[in-house]
């Protein structure tokens, strides 16, 4: 038994474990710049890490310098220029894309590699915009490769434990071992 699990089971586990990190989305990722600007601190956070084209999420954390509150009541606009190309991705960034509420979210799909400028756009009614800004380099994306493999793959999960359970109960078997406990009592007397 413990043979199965060293050459089945680990295997499969570490392979479901990595091919299901690599299309999770979180708030968060690497911090990219943390400054105070006017009345506020921000954060922003980009995803995933390391970054690649494709779809690029933007956090962003906002914060009260006085309080160390969160400001709650912001507008965020996040604008990515690339370097070579000029092409601009616009996204407002809201709790509605965020897992975490605390962060402010903009997804955005910013399909060339190479380097982006990025700006973050802070204001509310009482101030005028605050601007952060940070350059981010891409590499090339994988596409939908990860995701897709995982759902292709996962199915392989309960075939091989089914495979597994079969291969013992045949070498327990061949061993002259019953596969079956017999749970019906003897007749004895």
């Amino acid at each position: 038994m413990i043979n199965a699990w060293k050459t089945i089971v680990y295997p499969l586990i570490f392979i479901l474990w990595s091919m299901g990190g690599a299309f999770v989305r979180a708030d968060g990722g690497r911090l990219r710049v943390n400054e105070q600007a006017g009345p506020w601190r921000i954060a922003v956070f980009t995803s995933p890490t390391p970054p690649a084209s494709g779809m690029v999420d933007v956090s962003v954390l906002v914060q009260e310098t006085a309080t160390g509150q969160v400001a709650r009541d912001v507008a965020v606009t996040v604008d990515a220029c690339h370097v070579a190309t000029g092409k601009l991705v616009r996204a407002r960034a809201t709790t509605a894309d965020a897992t975490n509420k605390l962060l402010l979210s903009a997804l955005g799909r910013w399909d060339e590699s190479g380097p982006w400028n990025v700006t973050v756009s802070v204001a509310d009614s009482h101030t005028e915009s605050q601007r952060v800004a940070f350059d981010v380099t891409l590499s090339r994306g994988v596409g939908r490769a990860p995701e897709l493999a995982y759902w292709i793959g996962w199915p392989l999960a309960p075939i091989a434990l089914f495979a597994a359970h079969r291969c013992l109960v045949r070498r327990k078997e061949r061993a002259g071992g019953r596969a079956v406990p017999n749970l019906v009592p003897s007749a004895e007397v």
